[in-house]
């Protein structure tokens, strides 16, 4: 299939597939197949036999809260399916760590895993199914999906996040009933998690033209696409959640599609991703009340994209004292409540001498570009931000001082680093251009 056509079917289309690509290369799509419409949990036999045949040992991993409320059980149907079942069932939410992966006892003879729930139960049984080498099956209940068909797994050790290599899962099962059963926040976090992923986008470009990382154009425009469909969709000026909720759930999907054909979670984990986890830290460390991620990716989307347009139009302005990371650490100890000494790995070494002067080079060289992009990025944010607001029962009005400006700032200044992934918020840090905001 020709990669210019990944939008012009629905989802379910791209199980298997393998696209042909500008860049010279093929990128193929290793999840075989995508159920995606209402009732679809009657499919998840289908989806194991991809895996196992029947009569094999599948082992499922659920929440307590959504096991109870799927009608019919997850167990009995895979069971009426042929296959024997073993369950985990977490009592609350799992926290995306690898102490929730260490709770998992999966039995010996067991030939598939299988995740209930949403991104943090898939990136948990991804992993897991990654230390197994078993092949694992993914059934959605949430609205925002970009990261399910990855072939990675964020979960935090020590409280900091960090992207862990997996298999993507073989299967995708999603029951379009259950997203528009949900309360309309989701729907909202789900649209703004997918429109952040513009400062994604921004950060993998900046990061091909300053870092020299892989890129590849057809992929770049195919997730941009897949965004700009979003926005269109919710856009229109009839802001109904459940209307549009199952819409929004496929073109999360659509866009995971596209982060597995680059064979990395690169399109999953920009500033935005960071500057999201920071505020997690920051809000448990004060006991407050964190939103979804969704939401607060969004958030900080639209205040990044406007930092990196402050930043290109400094022609120049690059070259600055190093950055303080002893306090920086010190910080981060103080606001997040981490531990010093794990810290010190999440903090990218300063690049000094001519390193740092040929960063500063490419950013200068590449400015207009890059300018431009940041502002078009920028205008889809803005129209974003009234139809993200209208998604919410009370049209925003809780998010209104949710994030203050000291918040914000903390946040920025001390995200801590993805070490695989470059961005252009890594640049400005390790560029001393973020120092006052420690002060």
């Amino acid at each position: 299939m020709e990669l210019r056509t990944l939008n012009t079917y629905g989802v379910t289309k791209y199980g298997g597939e393998v696209f042909k690509c500008g860049c010279g290369k093929t990128h193929e799509l290793h999840t075989k197949a995508i159920y995606f419409e209402s009732g679809a949990v009657s499919k998840l036999p289908d989806a194991l036999e991809l895996c196992a045949p029947p009569l094999s040992l599948a082992f499922v991993a659920v929440e307590k809260s959504i096991a109870d409320k799927l009608e019919p059980r997850i167990d009995k149907v895979i069971s009426r399916g042929g296959f024997r079942v073993a369950m985990h069932v977490y009592n609350g939410s799992p926290k995306p760590d690898l102490e929730s992966v260490s709770e998992l006892k999966v039995p010996e003879d067991a030939r598939i895993m299988v995740g209930v729930g949403g991104g943090v139960i898939a990136d948990i049984v991804k992993y897991k199914a990654q230390q197994l080498s078993l092949p694992c099956v993914i059934f959605s209940v949430s609205p925002y999906g970009v990261g399910v068909m990855t072939p990675s797994a964020m979960l935090s050790e020590n409280r900091i996040e960090q992207t862990f290599r997996t298999a993507p899962p073989v299967a995708v099962v999603c029951d379009t009933e259950l997203f528009r059963a949900g309360p309309n926040r989701l729907a909202a976090a789900a649209f703004g998690g997918l429109v952040s992923k513009l400062t994604a986008l921004f950060d993998w470009k900046s990061a091909a033209l300053i870092n020299s990382e892989y890129y590849c154009e057809p992929l770049f425009d195919a997730a941009l696409s897949v965004i700009d469909e979003c926005l269109n969709r919710v856009c229109g000026g009839v802001y109904d959640a459940r209307g549009v909720v199952a819409g929004i759930a496929e073109d999360n999907l659509k866009f995971s599609a596209v982060c597995q054909l680059t064979g990395s979670s690169r399109l999953t984990s920009g500033a935005e991703s960071q500057c999201a986890h920071a505020l997690k830290l920051l809000f448990e460390n004060e006991d407050r009340k964190c939103f979804l991620r969704g939401e607060n990716e969004f958030l900080f989307a639209r205040i990044i994209m406007k930092m990196y347009k402050n930043l290109l139009t400094k022609c120049g302005a690059f070259f600055v004292p190093p950055p303080d990371n002893n306090l920086r650490m010190e910080l981060m100890a103080e606001y997040f409540g981490l531990d010093e000494a794990g810290i010190a790995e999440k903090i990218r070494p300063i690049i000094a001498g001519r390193a740092q002067k040929l960063c500063a080079y490419k950013v200068g060289e590449y400015r207009g570009e890059l300018y431009s992009l940041a502002c078009d990025f920028d205008v889809r944010l803005a129209r974003a931000w009234k139809a993200f607001k209208r998604l919410y029962d009370d049209d925003g009005f809780a998010l209104i001082d949710y994030i203050d400006p000291t918040d914000a700032s903390l946040c920025v200044s001390l995200a801590p680093d993805l070490k695989e992934k470059y961005t252009m918020l890594t640049y400005m840090k390790n560029a001393g251009l973020l120092e006052d905001y420690l002060r």
